[in-house]
């Protein structure tokens, strides 16, 4: 059963993006560095539909993610 305290943050990381579960979980690692928004969100959206965790996206708020402007692509 999924734990409804966990949640998945993206953020931008100057280079890239990071997704990290918070609270951490013990002997599970679900956190990634990507190199693109597209990739980073796709492994969110995989953890969000497998474990119905929420997703909290951080990557947007400095108006870092320029590969928007192409349609997702890297």
């Amino acid at each position: 059963m999924s734990d409804p305290d966990h949640k998945i943050i993206l953020t931008s990381n100057g280079s890239g993006f990071t997704v990290r579960i918070d609270p951490p979980i013990e002997g599970e690692d679900l956190d990634g560095d990507f190199d693109s928004y597209r990739n980073a969100r796709g492994w969110a959206g995989g953890i969000r539909m497998t474990r119905g965790w929420r997703i909290v996206d951080h990557a947007l708020e400095n108006n870092s993610v320029t590969d928007l402007a192409k349609g997702g692509r890297s």
